[in-house]
């Protein structure tokens, strides 16, 4: 008996999958972002573990990848721990009101398990875990602790938590360009929130929309740095610690960018940035060498428009989700050329094909 198209493509699947572990992580991300219940949780081979995550807008993973959050259309916030490849859940709650979450960060965790959701009217809303020596028998509950806003109709597109070596700063990008950080007031604790920054990158040209932002891995050796996708190319900024403030380093025009991610050195001579160019059905690789000089590397072509990007945890494999419902896998050879090492249908694909 032959096999089905779908058993065929499970098959492709499961040898496409032949990478680090840590690579897997970023992977699951991409596929529940793609409004899928099931995350695909090993390297090699095919296993599934349904999270009760129905119309997944968006995940979020903590930086060591213990933790995982999901926000849904239902507005339903989920968090999960993860180790050994087992996830136990660790807080359910639905929000009320403010639109509904639609993006998500997690703190690292040397600031406590403190989780950010931005809502669609603007707000964010920022929850904090407590231990469970202090709830009333011993399980986990999340309290919402703050709920920042600056002003009305301003659509969040992205957040992140800057670099611990800046201190526990919430970011905000907003649609319009602005950007706003606050900075927790005291140390492990997510009470009381006060904004340390506040500045707008489209101040030259209204017209310019923000898609999304990422941090540099920290680093000793480089100031602090952030990538930002917009609807007119790539902008990076530098925090000025003289001037204690953020100013932009460098600004290359093209084609709108809505995914931007930053890959983390692991002993290179330079730094990664991929951004995904759906307009050019292609993703631009962009390297910072240790002098800070910036340039456009390669290009990789891709075979239907990319919506979002991810590089792996150690920074060597960058996954591409497709709008055909696949994702690719790049990475470097010997010769330090990009090549596919291969694609395989999301969950959502391989369910049409059924």
């Amino acid at each position: 008996r032959r096999p089905s198209a779908a058993a065929a493509a499970r098959a492709q699947a499961c040898d496409a999958r032949r990478f680090d572990e840590r690579g897997a992580r970023r992977i699951r991300i991409m596929e529940t972002t793609c409004e899928t219940r099931t995350l695909r949780r090993n390297g090699t081979v095919i296993q599934e573990t349904t999270l009760d995550a129905k119309g997944t807008l968006r995940v979020a993973e903590s930086q060591q990848g213990d933790r995982l959050a999901t926000c849904s259309s239902d507005h339903t916030i989920q968090v999960f721990s993860v180790q050994d490849d087992c996830y136990t859940i660790k807080g359910q709650w639905k929000v009320l009101g403010n639109g509904g979450p639609h993006t998500l960060a997690l703190s690292p965790i040397e600031f406590g398990n403190i989780l950010a959701a931005g809502m669609r009217d603007g707000t964010v809303c920022v929850w904090e875990e407590i231990p469970q020596s202090d709830v009333e028998g011993g399980e986990t509950q999340w309290k919402q602790r703050a709920a920042l806003r600056v002003g009305n109709g301003l659509e969040v597109a992205e957040l992140h938590f800057a670099p611990t070596l800046l201190g526990c700063i919430l970011t905000v990008l907003y649609k319009n360009g602005l950007v706003c950080m606050y900075g927790a007031s005291e140390v492990l604790s997510a009470q009381s929130w006060r904004q340390v920054e506040k500045f707008h990158v489209c101040i030259e040209d209204p017209s310019l929309q923000c898609h999304s932002l990422s941090f540099r891995p920290p680093s000793e050796d480089a100031p602090p740095l952030f990538a930002m996708g917009t609807n007119k190319g790539l902008q990076v900024w530098m925090y000025n610690a003289k001037a204690l403030k953020w100013q932009l380093y460098r600004k290359e025009g093209g084609p709108s960018i809505i995914s931007i991610d930053w890959a983390c050195n692991t002993g290179r001579p330079m730094d990664f940035i991929a951004a995904s160019t759906p307009e050019a059905r292609c993703v631009e690789i962009w390297t910072i060498d240790g002098e800070l000089n910036f340039r456009r590397s390669a290009t990789l072509d891709c075979s239907s428009k990319p919506l979002q990007v991810s590089w792996d945890m150690i920074g060597g494999t960058l996954a591409i989700r497709l709008a055909e419902d696949k994702i690719a896998l790049w990475r470097q050879n010997l010769l330090a050329e990009w090549q596919c090492t291969g694609t395989f249908p999301t969950v959502h694909g391989l369910e049409e094909m059924e």
